[in-house]
């Protein structure tokens, strides 16, 4: 990456043009995403997701529906991928593990699949915790597998599903009188 002309006075040569670059992208990918789930066709996707028959009876194909939607994923996995290249300067088959897989699923998890920002959140999550855990002990899988466990079990629609469900109360400003009950039990 070192090699390539600069463009905007971006050499990509330092690390912190190319985590600039990486961040830009991720705005751009993550603001393209949202403003497609605010389209007819992000409506379907969803609609195609909770009930197919249902869609299928208004007149919609939910598997023409799917594979758009496939495409798309597609695309932003492209997008992910070729970051990720230009960040370790390397692509191997280690990104095709099933490990990663499963560690996206356990963000997206952890995060909530509700509402747009859980999976970015339980990605942070994760990802914060992989770096500090890591420092502290070997089993650090051990404790990701509790966490899942306690959102599977105390939060099941992640940790944006629980916030959102708190948002009324810290509005409102009695969010400090349920906190000592949630203590207790």
């Amino acid at each position: 990456r070192t090699k390539l002309w600069p463009i905007f006075d971006v050499s990509f040569g330092p690390q912190r043009h190319v985590y600039y670059v990486i961040a830009v992208w991720c705005l751009i990918s993550a603001a393209l995403l949202y403003a497609l789930t605010r389209t007819p066709l992000g409506r379907m996707c969803n609609a195609v997701r909770d009930n197919p028959e249902r869609t299928a009876f208004v007149g919609y194909d939910p598997r023409m529906v799917r594979y758009i939607a496939f495409c798309i994923s597609g695309a932003f996995a492209g997008i992910a991928g070729s970051l990720a290249a230009i960040n370790f300067e390397i692509a191997n088959a280690a990104y095709f593990a099933a490990s990663l897989s499963g560690t996206v699923l356990l963000a997206t998890f952890v995060g909530g699949t509700g509402y747009f920002f859980g999976p970015i959140l339980g990605a942070i999550l994760i990802t914060a915790l992989q770096v500090s855990l890591s420092d502290f002990t070997e089993v650090w899988q051990l404790y990701f597998g509790l966490l899942f466990i306690a959102i599977v079990m105390y939060a099941p629609g992640g940790l944006a599903g629980l916030i959102m469900r708190h948002a009324p109360l810290w509005r409102s400003g009695t969010l400090s009188h349920i906190v000592p009950a949630y203590i207790r039990t």
